[in-house]
């Protein structure tokens, strides 16, 4: 398991007894410094940002979800090797 503390500046630091602990931990400090911009992120990929953010920003949902953004991210894990995925996957675990 990942421990996970702050030094004086707020910075993390992660801990880990393996490198996939130490992924989580990562995932886990970016969720709580930068939720803002994993929901934005999100939604840009999904083509949903335009809901939330305006009209400004129909255009790139329209280009989104034409080009199939998030789908191409999910074919681009499925073809990392396994290791590599397992890295990835621990981090969004922590994430999520």
């Amino acid at each position: 398991m990942a421990r996970i503390y702050r030094d004086a500046h707020g910075v993390p630091h992660i801990r880990g007894t393996s490198v996939l602990d130490v992924a989580w931990g990562q995932g886990w400090a970016s969720a709580q410094d930068r939720a803002w911009q994993l929901e934005y992120l999100r939604r840009r990929a999904t083509g949903t940002a335009a809901e939330v953010l305006g009209r400004a920003f129909v255009d790139w949902d329209v280009l989104a979800r034409r080009t199939v953004m998030s789908e191409t991210g999910q074919r681009a894990l499925a073809t990392l090797a396994a290791t590599t995925r397992e890295f990835v996957t621990a981090y969004v675990e922590g994430l999520n």
